[in-house]
């Protein structure tokens, strides 16, 4: 081996561990995060020092997981309840004034369709985006590519496969429309996603 790609070697080496030190350290630091001991007024803040773009408003309450190295952002006075998944494999964006029912699974990665020998083909990741004022139903899931228009609702267990417009509800496997939203609902008859 000439001394030259000994160098080039022994760069890639210490290129590879501080990759590893990172991650390992993330995973170690987001680990603490998600637990239901750590302070909840802290959450956001701590999650902004590693990376997200996170409102201080924003509440997010313990064992949400967060895997990746995409932006997450979340808008002023949104609420993340408990056991959410973000896959960062792309960016995901959600708005200011949001809420996001328990166990809600926001996956940006798939595959393309491939041969029978393997039909999960080439990666392939999307953004996904929320508008400002949606509420999301616990359990649902959102699936790669899909905007969610301000002021919509998906219901508790839908699956979403394509955009949503704004004030509307969806919900269903495949979540499909259940009806338009007028722009000011009274909260009085207005109660379940």
């Amino acid at each position: 081996m000439s001394r030259g790609s000994h160098s080039k070697s022994i760069t890639a080496v210490r290129a590879m561990l501080r990759e590893v030190f990172f991650a390992s350290t993330i995973g170690m630091v987001h680990h603490l995060i998600r637990q239901r001991s750590f302070p909840r007024p802290l959450r956001s803040r701590a999650l902004g020092r590693l990376g997200s773009d996170i409102n201080r408003s924003a509440v997010i309450n313990a064992h949400v997981t967060i895997a990746g190295r995409a932006t997450l952002t979340v808008g002023a006075r949104t609420f993340l309840n408990e056991g959410i998944y973000l896959d960062l494999s792309e960016q995901i964006t959600i708005g200011k004034d949001c809420a996001i029912g328990h166990q809600v699974l926001f996956t940006t990665a798939t595959h393309q369709l491939a041969k029978a020998g393997r039909r999960a083909g080439p990666a392939v990741v999307r953004p996904i985006v929320v508008g400002d004022g949606t509420w999301i139903g616990s359990r649902a899931t959102i699936l790669p590519g899909v905007r969610i228009g301000s002021g919509s609702v998906v219901g508790a267990g839908a699956v979403v496969t394509s955009d949503i417009p704004n004030n509307s509800v969806y919900a269903g496997v495949p979540a499909r429309l259940i009806r338009a939203l007028d722009t000011d609902v009274d909260p009085e008859t207005e109660t379940r996603a």
